[in-house]
């Protein structure tokens, strides 16, 4: 491999005429300054320099050798200016990994707004219902919530919100099944939704909101869908209760889309972050988060403006 250590004091040296000024200028000792170009010398097999008590004067081989030098001197710097630039301009792409439902929620006006504001910017949507490594996967921030979504030490987030699940049905649904005035009620209709490792559907806490009464059920899954998007869809077909994000489903709830079963009631909440690798980011990142930021808090949903600690919560992780 080349020592291109050595073909920059080399280049230095030519540039200094002198091994002592060299030295002082690259902090080095003159005998390093002088083993680098011996090195260089006998790696190559041909002599470079042309040394006496006054000057250094190049050889035809080692001006040639010189000018190569320069090149990768200037190679290396344009090289360095590209990263530098990268860091702070906005352009490229920003690679995000969301669990599938964030298409039917407000983030998707956050990314409308950035791509509009910096048209250089790339948005990848990385889309899975697992937790997904970031280092890995090459992800530059994920929107995770619920249980081990911090798992990993090497994570910083920032907590947007607590998620509340609502659980949710068309008035075409609940038209033809029996009034729902309990939990039992609710877990007696039949459910959209993903099973667990064990092969069965996660059971739902409730909480009354007004005596505080709690109450177990366990859906009734009579539809199996583990993506949260095609849930979703299924639900506005008719096909059974499912539990949405509130952010991700009020709009539907205010204009009669959808109904909220138990409205007195309250799931079990989890903490809602966006997460990014422990190290510093560069700026088209900075300006995601920032913008991602804004968005919930926009829509008065931020609780913390940030936190460390690994959320522990009964309710599902996402990406």
């Amino acid at each position: 491999m080349q020592d291109f250590r050595a073909m920059a004091i080399f280049a230095e040296v030519v540039k200094q005429q002198s091994m002592q000024r060299t030295a002082d200028k690259l902090g080095l000792t003159v005998s390093t300054v002088s083993l680098a170009v011996s090195k260089l010398e006998k790696a190559l097999d041909i002599k470079l320099l042309n040394r006496t008590t006054r000057r250094i004067g190049l050889t035809e081989a080692g001006e040639q050798f010189y000018q190569g030098c320069l090149k990768m001197l200037a190679g290396a710097d344009e090289a360095m200016q590209a990263a530098a630039a990268q860091k702070d301009e906005l352009a490229g792409t920003v690679r995000i990994a969301v669990f599938s439902a964030v298409v039917n929620s407000p983030v998707v006006n956050a990314i409308r707004a950035l791509e509009q504001d910096y048209p250089k910017l790339n948005i990848e949507l990385d889309f899975a219902e697992n937790l997904v490594d970031l280092y890995q996967g090459k992800i530059d921030l994920a929107l995770r919530g619920g249980a081990h979504a911090l798992d990993n030490p090497q994570l910083i987030a920032k907590k947007l919100t607590d998620i509340e699940l609502l659980p949710c049905a068309t008035p075409e649904f609940l038209a033809e099944q029996p009034p729902v005035k309990t939990p039992d009620d609710l877990q007696a209709l039949p459910w959209i939704c993903a099973l667990n490792d064990q092969g069965n559907p996660a059971p739902l806490q409730f909480t009354h909101r007004k005596t505080g009464e709690q109450r177990w059920i366990t859906p009734n899954a009579r539809t199996r869908c583990n993506n949260s998007l095609a849930a979703f869809h299924l639900m506005t077909a008719h096909l059974g209760v499912n539990t949405r994000v509130k952010i991700e489903v009020e709009q539907a709830l205010a204009n009669g889309t959808l109904v909220h079963l138990l409205p007195d009631w309250q799931t079990a909440q989890a903490p809602f972050y966006l997460v990014m690798l422990n190290r510093e980011q560069p700026k088209k990142v900075r300006v995601v988060v920032e913008r991602l930021m804004g968005m919930f808090a926009q829509q008065g949903v931020i609780k913390q403006p940030s936190a460390t600690a690994s959320p522990k919560s009964s309710a599902p992780a996402s990406p």
